[in-house]
């Protein structure tokens, strides 16, 4: 056996870990093209409340925190009021736009 044959072994490559995926959101989840005809011009994103996500009419996606509805006990107003606060800190809204709840 020669050493040439197995040194190759030995100094090959690792196989690196795939790459995690990122999460997706169910297919029956709302689009942001069906909001334009439900609701009025303010409207700058809804929040579903299912996934716990907020589209915005940017075409952005973004995930909250799922502790959400355990602070909020499911109240729709407890986080319509939550959601609100989160996205005008944020500077997705200004003054007289909102995020429909969902």
């Amino acid at each position: 056996m020669q050493l040439s044959s197995i040194l190759p072994k030995f100094f090959s490559p690792k196989a690196q870990q795939p790459v995690k995926p990122q999460r997706t959101v169910s297919k029956n989840a709302p689009q942001w093209k069906e909001l334009g005809k439900l609701s009025r011009s303010g409207v700058r994103g809804i929040f579903y409340s299912v996934d716990c996500t907020v589209y915005l009419d940017t075409g952005d996606v973004i995930i909250l925190d799922t502790k959400i509805h355990s602070r909020t006990n499911n109240n729709r107003q407890k986080i319509s009021a939550e959601v609100h606060k989160w996205a005008s800190y944020r500077g997705f809204i200004k003054a007289g736009e909102c995020i429909a709840i969902r």
